[in-house]
C-alpha cells in the first residue's frame, strides 16, 4: 500500500474518504479472500482457540528476478525494471512480498496492532546493481499488550527450503495453516475435542476477490478493506525499519514517522546513491 509511513498515512486518508462517500475499497491481500484461511481464522477470531499466546508465520521463498541494465537506460529506466529490489519502489521484501504473512498475523490478531516490533535483518547473498538495496532475510518479533508474541520470518535465498505456513498457539488449542502445497488448515483442541478441518471447496482467491467486488459494486453495497490493511502494511514497515535500525520500534513511533524514502526527483535520468541500511547505524526517524 506504501513504502514508508507518510505515504501510507495518505492512503489512510484515501481509505477514510472512500468509506465516507461509499466507494469500495478492496486490497490485494488475497490470502482473506481465500475459503480455507477464512474459515480457520474465522473459528481462531471467534475464539475457537481461546486467548491467541504465540503464533509464528513464515514467507521463505527463492529470490526474485532482475533485468541487466541496456545501454540507453537512464538510471530511473534501470530502477523502474528492477523495482523489487528498490526500496523506495517497493518498500522492501518484507513490505513488499512477506507482507501477506505480516496480514494473517494481523487477521489471527482481530486486527489488533502489535505495541512494539525488534527484528533481526540483513543481505547477505544479494549481489550487483540490479539487487539494489533491498535485503534478503527478516525475522521480526512482535509484541503485543497481552504478552502475546507473533513471529515472522522471510527470505528470498536460493537453494533454500521454501515455507509459506502460519502456527497459531492459544490457551485452548493450537492451529497451523499451509497456504503452499499440500494445503493444510487445522485445529487441535487441548480438552481432547474433534480436530478442525476445513472441509468445504478451495475456489482460486484471486476469483473470489473479483467476484465479490463486482457482486457489492452490482449491488450498491460496499467492501472497504481500508483499515487492516493499512495496518497490516504499518506492520511490515514497522519490521523493515526495526531490522533496519537494529532498535525496538513501537507502534506510536511508527505511526508518526516523518521517513519519506521517496527520491527528490522521479526525473528520468541520474538517481541518487544506493545505500545499504546497517542495523546498529541505520537511523530511524
Amino acid at each position: 500500500m506504501a513504502v514508508d509511513a507518510p505515504g501510507l498515512r495518505r492512503v489512510m486518508a484515501s481509505a477514510r474518504k472512500a468509506k465516507e462517500q461509499g466507494t469500495n475499497l478492496m486490497s490485494g491481500f488475497c490470502w482473506r479472500y481465500s475459503m480455507p484461511e477464512r474459515g480457520f481464522y474465522g473459528e481462531i477470531n471467534d475464539g475457537a482457540l481461546g486467548e491467541i499466546e504465540s503464533l509464528h508465520s513464515t514467507y521463505h521463498s527463492g529470490p526474485l528476478g532482475v533485468r541487466d541494465r541496456e545501454d540507453d537506460w537512464t538510471d530511473m529506466d534501470f530502477q523502474l525494471r528492477n523495482w523489487q529490489h528498490f526500496n523506495w519502489l517497493a518498500g522492501d521484501i518484507i513490505t513488499e512480498q512477506a507482507v501477506h504473512s505480516v496480514d494473517k498475523i494481523n487477521w489471527a490478531m482481530g486486527n489488533r496492532p502489535p505495541v512494539k516490533a525488534t527484528a533481526m535483518a540483513g543481505r547477505g547473498l544479494r549481489e550487483g546493481e540490479a539487487r539494489g538495496d533491498a535485503f534478503d532475510h527478516f525475522a521480526v518479533i512482535y509484541e503485543y499488550d497481552n504478552g502475546a508474541r507473533a513471529f515472522l520470518t522471510c527470505r528470498q535465498q536460493a537453494n533454500c527450503s521454501n515455507d509459506n505456513s502460519d502456527w497459531v498457539a492459544g490457551t485452548k488449542g493450537i492451529g497451523f495453516c499451509n497456504g503452499w502445497g499440500p494445503r493444510q488448515t487445522n485445529l487441535k483442541f487441548a480438552d481432547g475435542s474433534p480436530t478442525w478441518r476445513h472441509k468445504g471447496g478451495t475456489p482460486s482467491m484471486y476469483q473470489t476477490e473479483h467476484n465479490e467486488l463486482f457482486k457489492a459494486i452490482r449491488d450498491g453495497e460496499a467492501i472497504n478493506d481500508g483499515d487492516w490493511m493499512t495496518q497490516s502494511c504499518m506492520m511490515g514497515l514497522m519490521g523493515r525499519e526495526a531490522g533496519y535500525s537494529g532498535k525496538t520500534i513501537t507502534w506510536e513511533q511508527m505511526m508518526n514517522s516523518e521517513k519519506d524514502i521517496t527520491p527528490a526527483s522521479l526525473d528520468f535520468g541520474p538517481a541518487p546513491e544506493i545505500v545499504i541500511p546497517r542495523p546498529g547505524f541505520y537511523e530511524f526517524s
